[in-house]
């Protein structure tokens, strides 16, 4: 006996009761008008395309992408002019450069999406042949597509190019000659190398004199390929053949007004802290209050504040913490003068990495870690004042507070003579006041340092960037033998000579205009990347 089978509005659904004989065809009938309702899994705007579709897809795309960038291969090829949209609307670039310019472009097709990320990624490895392997990987799906027609399997040709990917590299190894042990003869193959990176570039019609200057910085790094030690810097004006190497580190920056402009035996104080009358802060908020001292209070109560929640975190009994949001210096400095914790971003342990620093002035190394992970503001706990409104009754208690302002900065000032120093660069602005007070003490003040300046400076000079200073005892300052300005073209620079990490060098290239300036600097980089992995791995293929 079956049991009955009622199928309503497609759905199958088995009663328990009334059992009815029906024939096995039957029941096989039904089930089969079941199995073939469609069950739909992608989203409804999903598309999918499948077998020579897919392919012929993937084809196209990958293909088309060779072609874009073919025309600028080698010591013919073009340079291309890139005219910027949307955000960028206006903006000129012109390049042969194959990662630049597939960066520079959308891409919708998936197998163009993927060459465009394998010459992003010869570029972050290597530096240079991005169109050469993007051609190189295009022409290999077009030959693939006819040996698809030929009814040839995917995984047979797939097959096909591992077994030529082996032999090729067995013959390169055969070819490879190594003359680390000659260095007349190694700086000889580096020069060779620089020319060839150099000649499908915009500096081939100079490549024996940038050659020259490539391979002279790479020498300096001494083996360590450490390529921030190395800074380039684009002025504008006379011929490319104006370019040159500095030992040292230049800095497009002035000093301050009635400040010295040469320093010797320098000690240096890199910070990143605001010298701008240091705001009584408060996000959004509407503080009323009648008087400075009121002012005081609300700024003092936001650090006791703070401190009580640090003290509470380290009553876990840990050594090191973990925060999702972001720490700012006052409490990192409260940790470190209880001395009981790292207080930083990341931790290293357990064969586990993770791509964050330590806070400034705490230790790089922890054993036998005590882990506190969390999610919670670490910025005076939100009682904040920033552009805030105080509500005053007459002109001098808007001139108290002027003071006040005046007092504060008067402070924050000496904290930072306090650190015996003779120069203080800042990545903020300093406003005329405390550039006053630097220029009364002989200290040389620059302000607004970019950021990859400032941590390049910081790496040379072997200092550590800073933004609270009630601690001079735990802050590491740079140190060189003489910082004095230097005029280049029509500008002025600040000359960094005799820097702790003597392989510092700047390369400063001149041209014409802007856009020769940039690919110029891409060239120069090109060429710095082959030569550091030329240094790491000397085996040598010679070629054409």
């Amino acid at each position: 006996m079956i049991r009955s089978l009622t199928i309503d509005d497609g759905s199958p659904s088995y009663e328990e009761d009334e059992p009815v004989d029906i024939t096995p065809r039957e029941a096989k009938t039904a089930a089969c008008t079941v199995s073939l309702n469609p069950v739909r899994i992608l989203k409804a705007e999903a598309d999918e395309e499948k077998a020579e579709i897919a392919r012929l897809s993937s084809f196209i795309g990958a293909i088309a992408i060779g072609d874009l960038v073919k025309s600028t291969l080698g010591p013919k090829g073009m340079d291309k002019i890139l005219v910027g949209m949307g955000r960028n609307e206006g903006v000129v670039e012109m390049t042969n450069d194959g990662a630049t310019i597939l960066k520079s472009i959308g891409v919708d097709n998936p197998a163009a999406k993927v060459l465009v990320d394998i010459a992003k990624g010869m570029d972050d490895e290597v530096g240079d042949g991005t169109t050469s392997v993007t051609v190189l990987a295009s022409e290999l799906l077009r030959e693939a597509e006819k040996l698809i027609e030929m009814k040839f399997h995917p995984q047979t040709i797939i097959s096909g190019w591992r077994k030529a990917v082996k032999a090729a590299k067995e013959a390169l190894e055969k070819s490879t000659k190594n003359n680390s042990e000659n260095q007349e003869a190694f700086k000889n193959d580096l020069l060779n190398i620089a020319r060839t990176t150099l000649s499908s570039k915009i500096l081939s019609q100079h490549k024996d004199f940038f050659s020259n200057l490539c391979v002279d910085a790479v020498l300096r790094l001494k083996g360590s390929g450490d390529l921030t030690a190395i800074q380039i810097i684009k002025i504008s004006g006379g011929t490319l053949l104006d370019s040159f190497l500095d030992s040292g580190f230049l800095l497009n920056k002035k000093p301050g007004v009635n400040q010295p402009k040469r320093i010797e035996n320098a000690k240096i104080l890199i910070a990143n802290t605001p010298m701008d009358y240091d705001k009584i802060k408060i996000f959004g908020s509407r503080v009323q209050v009648d008087s400075t001292a009121k002012v005081a209070e609300l700024e003092l109560a936001e650090k006791e504040k703070m401190k009580e929640k640090v003290d509470k975190i380290l009553s876990h009994n840990i050594n090191v913490f973990i925060n999702r949001q972001v720490l700012i210096s006052s409490p990192i400095f409260v940790a470190l003068s209880t001395g009981y914790f790292d207080l930083i971003h990341i931790v290293l342990c357990c064969g586990f990495l993770l791509n964050k620093k330590p806070g400034v002035n705490q230790p790089k190394r922890i054993e036998n870690a005590k882990i506190l992970i969390a999610n919670t503001p670490m910025d005076y706990d939100k009682i904040k004042i920033f552009g805030s409104r105080v509500q005053v009754d007459s002109t001098a208690k808007v001139a108290e507070l002027e003071l006040a302002e005046k007092e504060k900065m008067k402070e924050k000032v000496d904290k930072i003579l306090s650190h015996n120093i003779n120069v203080f660069i800042n990545r903020q602005l300093i406003y005329n006041y405390p550039e006053q007070l630097f220029a009364d003490a002989g200290v040389m003040a620059i302000e607004h340092a970019d950021f990859d300046g400032i941590e390049r400076l910081a790496l040379v000079t072997g200092g550590e960037i800073v933004s609270t200073f009630d601690h001079p005892e735990l802050v590491k300052l740079g140190t060189c033998e003489l910082i004095e300005e230097k005029m280049i073209g029509e500008e002025k620079l600040l000359q960094f000579s005799g820097v702790p990490l003597g392989e510092a060098c700047t390369l400063v290239l001149r041209g014409a205009t802007q856009q020769i300036l940039e690919e110029a600097e891409r060239s120069v980089h090109d060429a710095l990347c082959v030569l550091t992995s030329t240094v790491k791995n000397p085996k040598t293929v010679y070629g054409g």
